[in-house]
């Protein structure tokens, strides 16, 4: 197989790519550092592009999330909240990326607590 035909299955396929970095992670990292230094920078410009909505985590973690043009139904939050349990639950969110969540899961406990005790 090609470059160019791994790469073009990757890109109808982009749950392969979340395999291939799996397998990558699990593997240990391997090669020169500056070339794993710009696959994540490529990597991190690539989810970027594909959901600008994130926020930047690396920027500031206290950074103010934008708006969207839409408010989400409670049935979707319900959903969102469900799925987060889940993984949390199942392993699938990284340990190492629970820092990442503290202060948002702070915010919506305490706004959530005074909601409902109005």
């Amino acid at each position: 197989m090609t470059e160019d035909t791994v790469a073009m299955m990757v890109a109808n396929d982009p749950y392969l790519l979340l395999k291939v970095l799996e397998r990558v992670q699990a593997e240990g990292r391997s090669g020169p550092e500056e070339r794993r230094r710009a696959v994540a920078r490529r990597l991190t410009a690539t989810a970027q592009a594909i959901a600008p909505q994130s926020p930047d985590v690396a920027d500031s973690p206290s950074r103010p999330v934008e708006h969207r043009g839409y408010k989400r139904s409670a049935m979707e939050w319900a959903t969102l909240l469900d799925e987060l349990g889940a993984q949390l639950g199942n392993g699938q969110f990284y340990s190492r990326d629970l820092p990442t969540i503290d202060e948002p899961l702070n915010r919506v406990d305490e706004r959530y607590i005074r909601r409902r005790s109005e």
